[in-house]
């Protein structure tokens, strides 16, 4: 289900959607993005039954379930985790293993393409897109995949330099466009260029 929470002073979710049949989902591998000036909220899962990318969409205010035809997006690992976020100009970018695939605003499937290694996190700012290849201990940006006239290119990957011992673990973008990398005791902020801006820590070893 998806639970909406109010603001503060509002206790407890507002609005609860039931949508997956839990018996028929990986608990682990949902994931969940919404648009920041809409009420759309966008999910990705595994079937492990099939071992096929689940998607789903929703108009959070009237509970109704958008249709969404994919294409089949076959795993290797049924254990597999999704990551999902919108980007600029509502593109949906998800990601399940070492594919990345790339949605419009109207849910069509405008490419799909290759990464080195499973992603476990993703984040999108204007100036293009991040991920995390824990299997690598690596931080990827590649500037933005949908050009202004909407045509779609390659990804062109740089790493991230991350400070020495960190295991970045989840990616978030700021309000400033830049970036938040999350490690077990501490956050990474970077600006959209990749560059570093500081750091927050006291963050007692997290565990995931």
């Amino acid at each position: 289900a998806i639970q909406r929470f109010g603001f503060e002073g509002t206790p407890g979710p507002v609005q609860s959607l039931s949508f997956l049949d839990p018996a028929q989902i990986a608990p682990q591998s949902i994931s969940l993005a919404m648009l920041e000036n809409g009420p759309d909220a966008f999910v990705a899962a595994v079937q492990p039954q099939t071992n096929q990318v689940r998607l789903a969409a929703f108009f959070v205010n009237g509970a109704l379930e958008i249709p969404w035809p994919t294409n089949p997006w076959p795993l290797n690992n049924p254990n597999a985790r999704t990551a999902i976020a919108v980007g600029p100009d509502h593109y949906i970018f998800v990601a399940a293993e070492n594919q990345l695939r790339v949605f419009n605003a109207a849910l069509s499937e405008l490419g799909a393409f290759t990464l080195p290694s499973t992603v476990s996190s993703l984040a999108v700012n204007q100036d293009g897109i991040w991920v995390i290849l824990p299997e690598e201990n690596r931080v990827l940006r590649s500037p933005r995949l949908v050009t202004l006239d909407q045509a779609l290119q390659p990804p062109a990957w740089q790493d991230v330099t991350l400070p020495a011992g960190a295991r970045p673990i989840s990616l978030a973008k700021d309000p400033a466009s830049g970036m938040l990398v999350l490690d077990p005791h501490r956050v990474l902020i970077f600006n959209a260029q990749g560059q570093p801006v500081s750091t927050w820590t006291g963050l007692d070893n997290l565990t995931f």
